[in-house]
């Protein structure tokens, strides 16, 4: 209609037909209706044709309505700039004009041209009006620039026209909210309700989401009940956000809550996003079955889960740590028609997999991730670096490194970190760490930036392997490096002192730390308690404890364990039983290692009435006894040779359906050793075989004890041939043990050989086997050979007991070869031990009788 109109008038034009004023402007209004702005610059073109050929040219002018309207036309169609340009050709301007074009810009998102249209205004001394404040304010807000609305805002509430609208407050606090800004957000809030401003459903709502975005989730919830005393009932949408912030505020029941309500009570449809994020709750809390029964009513509800709900319940099933669960709902996700498991599918189950210690499965997956055609990323090969390490395949972990350089995947930190943490002592553990010590130059070279979790674990997998030195080293290049060591770190080097027997030093680097302005945490005193319990120093532990008290971090379950351990090892059963109750009364729950602790303590004292007592209590706190507390317990008895007790506590842990490892069958044979029962012991040895559990040197060790004591030398000796068939070798301990049989025996040369025997295959003696046996030629009389042994025990460094010390030199006294004896007192001065001081002056005046 716009178009026809404005054609008939350029055909008027031609005609010379005259037009009226009323008629230019009747058409610039149509046209400007019709958002059609070439139109209107064409009757413009018009009537300056017109007023160049009338002596009244100053009547063919739009007024200024209808510049208004041509210029919201302009807006509407997106041309700001001839907007702006038309803006600056107008003689007379009113506050009308210049809203019309503020609010075209700020339709269109161009809050600067807004703003250079309100600097016009203010040139051209046109007064703004409360209009002209509110859509800036509405503009500088939705570009998230409330900064810069805030003096409109004063400049509106200060104007003698009307006050900020409801609309305005709800954008000023939707920038509020988008700035995180949470306390100026309460204040305009509160202002609302002071100022009888009507505070809508989506006032709280802005309020709300303004305390989520600084993860402030209690008071985002408050701000509900706040909802609910205003008379107002949540919508869909808000309801989703409520659960959503329960969820991240972990109260999943009151989630739940909302959920049963939303359904039933209000008849609301959740969304989908509700649903996945219910399940999340549900997973991280691992309440798995909450989450499957969502599962299932979101689709009875007509919902149909795609790859990304699918992955949601994954994820809570590997959250949850229920592996076989993940597996059966991924064979359900593969069968599906319309979605199938993608990347984030795959490397979820592969985290499940390692979670599960479950190398094999992950690489299945892996196999079939690939085999499906979806590509392998960092997450991936990150993960499965993570499953070899957990199932301590360190060997494949470097085969997946290797893999993945191939595929151009640059490994990070995450990738190393993983790698050094699987490094530990064994056969090929110190090539691993040289390879790690590689890698880390390689990072260098490649300008690629170790950061604070690398450093810590290639120090700590110094520490593993004893390498006090090179941890420095890293922790020197880690200062270099700029990374700022954290109370994890020093807490790292506290253990390796600690490790080290290097107390002292593990406080020095506790006080540096502490100087350097580093707060101590839990785990850095938890550090320092152990290397205290670790050399014996447990008077120094309590000081560490009470100074973690007064630092006003509060003891946990580890702490007040790591104290009780440290009683328990000084044989201190009243302490570590004392420990225990302030752990009580300061509400901390105690766990197995606790219980477990304090059973130790008990059986080192030989307390086993107490030990009854603290099993019974660990029942009644709903606290499982594991393996590792029937085998306290059974060693308890059967060192206090309480046999049939023993026997007792090892059928009820069987009722439980906990399997004996070789350390309880060790106990047990070794309680059939003290009360000399063979026949018991023998028994126990063959259900060891038939329930397939490997003996080790120690186990071997007590069945010679067994066979000495029932003076069965010549089985104690087959007991070489039974572990040499089964591929065991022989260690110190069952040589020692052997040694000893035969020493009992009165079979000092069978001994001896045993001792040779011994050296030829590369088992080293200790202290304990050479006191046996220097004993032993002592009780033959055979001196030579004593005195031989001993010379090997000095040149060997090691410290002998006293006891033998002292009985060769009284031989040597005894036999009149002072000089032999005092040759001993030198070379035991030189390794600061000190002579019985009697024996001593025995030998001295043997010397000065035999020089005169």
């Amino acid at each position: 209609m716009a178009q026809t109109a404005v054609d008939y008038l350029t055909k008027m034009k031609k005609e010379d037909v005259a037009v009226e004023d009323s008629t230019y402007q009747s058409l610039i209004k149509c046209c400007a209706r019709c958002d059609r702005p070439d139109l209107v610059m064409r009757v413009l073109k018009e009537m300056d044709s017109s007023s160049s050929s009338s002596s009244a040219s100053s009547s063919v002018k739009p007024d200024a309505k209808t510049y208004a309207l041509i210029l919201s036309g302009f807006g509407r169609s997106g041309d700001i700039d001839r907007a702006l340009e038309l803006l600056e050709k107008m003689d007379e301007k009113n506050v009308t004009v210049f809203n019309s074009v503020i609010e075209s810009c700020v339709n269109h998102g161009d809050i600067d041209k807004a703003l250079n249209a309100y600097q016009i205004m203010l040139r051209d001394n046109v007064p703004a009006d409360s209009t002209t404040y509110s859509l800036l304010i509405r503009g500088l807000c939705s570009h998230h620039e409330v900064d810069k609305a805030e003096p409109f805002f004063e400049l509106l509430k200060q104007s003698s026209e009307e006050p900020p609208t409801e609309t305005t407050y709800q954008n000023m606090l939707s920038g509020y909210a988008h700035a995180r800004n949470v306390g100026k957000a309460v204040q305009l809030f509160d202002e609302m309700k002071s100022k009888s401003v009507k505070r809508t459903l989506i006032t709280y709502s802005t309020l709300m989401k303004a305390f989520a975005s600084v993860r402030d989730y209690e008071r985002a919830l408050h701000v509900a009940k706040m909802l609910e005393e205003d008379g107002l009932e949540a919508d869909e949408m808000m309801y989703g956000c409520l659960m959503n912030f329960s969820v991240e505020a972990g109260h999943l029941d009151q989630a739940l809550q909302f959920y049963t309500k939303m359904r039933g009570q209000l008849g609301m449809k959740p969304s989908m996003m509700n649903y996945m994020s219910l399940i999340r709750g549900c997973g991280r809390e691992g309440r798995l079955a909450n989450a499957f029964q969502l599962f299932q009513e979101m689709k009875d509800s007509g919902l149909q889960p795609d790859d990304v709900v699918y992955n949601c319940l994954l994820d809570a099933c590997v959250a949850s740590k229920d592996i076989d669960r993940a597996i059966t709902l991924f064979d359900q996700f593969k069968k599906e028609e319309t979605v199938k498991p993608d990347e984030i599918s795959y490397n979820t189950m592969i985290k499940g997999c390692s979670q599960s210690r479950l190398a094999r499965k992950a690489f299945e997956v892996f196999n079939e991730m690939k085999a499906n055609g979806l590509t392998p990323n960092d997450v991936t090969f990150n993960t499965l670096i993570d499953a070899c390490v957990r199932s301590g395949e360190i060997k494949r972990a470097w085969e997946v490194l290797d893999e993945m350089h191939q595929r151009g995947i640059h490994p990070d930190n995450f990738t190393y970190s993983t790698l050094i943490k699987g490094i530990h002592p064994d056969d090929h553990g110190v090539l691993q760490l040289d390879r790690a010590f590689s890698l880390f130059e390689t990072m260098k070279r490649d300008r690629m930036q170790p950061d604070e979790v690398l450093f810590n674990c290639l120090i700590d997998a110094c520490v593993r392997f004893g390498d006090l030195s090179r941890a420095l080293r890293v922790f020197e290049a880690m200062k270099n490096a700029g990374v700022d060591p954290s109370p994890v770190t020093y807490g790292i080097l506290i253990k390796a002192y600690g490790q080290g027997n290097l107390l002292d030093k593990a406080f020095e680097v506790f006080t540096e730390m502490k100087r350097k302005g580093l707060k101590a945490n839990d785990v850095t005193y938890g550090c320092l308690l152990d290397a205290c319990v670790r050399n014996s120093q447990v008077d120094r532990a309590v000081e560490v404890f009470r100074g973690m008290k007064s630092d006003g971090i509060k003891g946990n379950t580890i702490l007040y364990t790591t104290l009780i351990k440290g009683f328990c090892k000084i044989k201190d059963l009243p302490k570590a039983l004392d420990v225990y109750e302030s752990m009580k009364k300061d509400n901390v729950v105690p766990n197995n290692v606790t219980y477990n602790s304090l059973l130790d303590a008990c059986v080192r004292c030989e307390d086993m009435n107490k030990a009854w007592d603290i099993f019974q209590e660990m029942r009644e706190a709903n606290i499982h006894p594991d393996l590792i507390t029937y085998s306290t317990i059974i060693k308890g008895y059967c060192r206090v040779n309480k046999l049939d007790r023993a026997f007792g506590v090892l059928e009820t842990m069987k009722r439980q359906g906990i399997k004996p490892d070789e350390i309880l069958f060790n106990s047990l044979l070794d309680g059939c050793a003290r009360v000399g029962n063979l026949d018991l012991a023998l028994k126990l040895f063959e259900d060891m075989r038939e329930l397939r559990i490997k003996p080790s040197n120690v186990t071997f060790s007590i069945l010679i004890k067994v066979y000495g004591k029932a003076r069965q030398l010549s089985n104690a000796l087959h007991v070489l041939d039974i572990m040499e068939r089964e591929g065991v070798k022989p260690g110190k301990v069952v040589y020692t043990c052997l040694i000893q049989t035969c020493i009992r025996n009165r079979q000092l040369n069978k001994a001896i050989e045993l001792f040779h025997d011994m050296e030829r295959k590369g088992v080293r003696a200790d202290h304990i086997t050479y006191n046996t046996l220097i004993s032993g030629c002592l009780h033959a009389r055979q001196l030579n050979r004593a005195l031989d042994l001993l010379d090997a025990s000095f040149r060997n460094g090691l410290r002998l007991s006293q006891e033998v010390y002292s009985s060769v030199l009284d031989a040597c006294v005894q036999e009149r070869r002072m000089d032999v004896a005092g040759d001993i007192c030198n070379r035991m001065k030189q390794k600061g031990i000190q002579p019985d001081l009697q024996l001593y002056s025995r030998v001295v005046k043997g010397l000065m009788r035999d020089m005169y």
